[in-house]
């Protein structure tokens, strides 16, 4: 369970299948949870960006799920750090879950046949939320 006084969802996205797929989780489990806003957040490094896309693609699954506009808020940074940015945008909103998706297709080590390396660092350094993650569909 998350900290007490925490409240809302940060969903983490990359434009990946995996991340639009916690999208969709996460609008069927809010569709009723009209207390909690979703915030759509986006991670880039400066270069060309799809921000614009992805957080399009994302706004359309919710939508979807009967997430009223009202509900739905986005944040993007500029940043190389993304586990680091995650924890901070966490923390700064006092999100009560952190929704990600994880592309397992090349495991380094045994953790990572479970989650991707950035989700391991999710999971070791959390501070009072909840962590849903989401998978693409095929190991390769």
């Amino acid at each position: 369970y998350p900290e007490v006084g925490r409240k809302n969802v940060l969903v983490c996205l990359d434009g990946c299948a995996s991340s639009m797929r916690v999208t969709d989780h996460v609008g069927a489990t809010l569709e009723q949870e009209t207390e909690h806003t979703i915030t759509l957040f986006h991670v880039y490094d400066g270069g060309p960006s799809r921000t614009e896309v992805i957080i399009d693609c994302a706004r359309r699954i919710l939508r979807k799920h009967g997430i009223e506009d009202e509900r739905i808020k986005e944040l993007v940074l500029k940043s190389h750090r993304v586990v680091n940015s995650i924890l901070d945008a966490a923390d700064t909103g006092a999100y009560a879950v952190v929704a990600v998706g994880h592309n397992r297709l090349r495991p380094k080590g045994y953790k990572e046949w479970f989650v991707g390396p950035k989700c391991m660092r999710l999971l070791e350094r959390n501070t009072g939320w909840v962590l849903w993650i989401t998978q693409e569909d095929q190991i390769k």
